[in-house]
């Protein structure tokens, strides 16, 4: 009686197995199928609007890219250099389908009821940071009052940097000029006395360069923690393109979780 128990169990077990397989099979095929499928078609092109020169926020998309990831989502996927017109604008003026933008370019387009959508983070936390001269006799915040920033441009840019001023005691006035070069640069040759930028790019630049500077994290001084940068496009293209995008966001995706890579993480809103 055990014995035929023993067998029948194993009757049991081996059929599970089959079937477990046999859903395995399927999941292979299914996903062959797809790729097959889009390998059939010609590659979609879809356009990226980078918000600055190429860095380490981007290493995701240029891995991905040079390992034909796009191609495999059937994606053309062409990079459209940093210009003076913004990734908001171009995505909104429909020149670029996809773009690299700022929380704070979110929340500003928004207010001017231009709204870009986020569709993903590329880091999870704020990770940017006022670079001073030390020359400049800059020490901490409150000594950005009176001095001269190298700006890009954007509307957002003085009232971030005001309320970093004022946390440290000051009055949050000084001289703000948009800059026609790298804020590295500008620092060095003493065109201006402090940018806001990325410590994971140009304050590398700065260390390497062993300028004489100081950095300030804005979070540090009255400025809540968020995610920034992040992977933008328009509210046309969610509407008209959803495929698309995610497609686009899967091989972007493989990019930056591959080991050694910054971890994209979604909106968390």
């Amino acid at each position: 009686m055990q014995s035929r128990k023993n067998q029948n169990e194993i009757i049991i077990v081996l059929a599970l197995l089959v079937v477990l397989a046999g859903a395995s099979l399927l999941v292979i095929k299914d996903k062959t199928n797809q790729r097959d499928n889009l390998a059939d078609k010609p590659l979609q092109e879809v356009r990226l609007a980078l918000d600055w020169t190429p860095n380490t926020n981007h290493t995701g998309i240029y891995v991905a890219k040079q390992k034909g990831w796009y191609a495999q989502q059937g994606i053309d996927l062409k990079l459209l250099p940093y210009s003076e017109a913004s990734s908001d604008s171009l995505v909104l003026a429909k020149k670029a389908d996809v773009g690299i933008g700022f929380t704070e370019g979110v929340v500003a387009d928004a207010g001017l009821g231009t709204p870009v959508v986020s569709i993903a983070s590329i880091v999870a936390h704020n990770t940017s940071v006022i670079i001073a001269r030390k020359d400049a006799g800059i020490n901490s915040p409150k000594d950005l009052d009176g001095k001269i920033y190298g700006g890009y441009g954007a509307p957002y840019e003085e009232p971030v940097i005001d309320k970093v001023i004022q946390s440290d005691g000051g009055k949050g006035e000084f001289s703000n000029i948009t800059i026609d070069t790298d804020p590295i640069s500008a620092l060095e040759t003493k065109k201006i006395d402090f940018v806001w930028v990325f410590d994971g790019w140009e304050g590398i630049q700065a260390d390497m360069r062993q300028l004489d500077v100081v950095k300030f994290s804005i979070t540090d001084y009255g400025i809540p923690d968020y995610s920034t940068p992040k992977i933008i496009t328009s509210p046309q293209a969610i509407d008209q393109k959803p495929d698309m995008l995610k497609r686009f966001l899967a091989a972007t995706a493989q990019g930056y979780e591959l080991p050694g890579q910054i971890q994209m993480k979604p909106p968390n809103y």
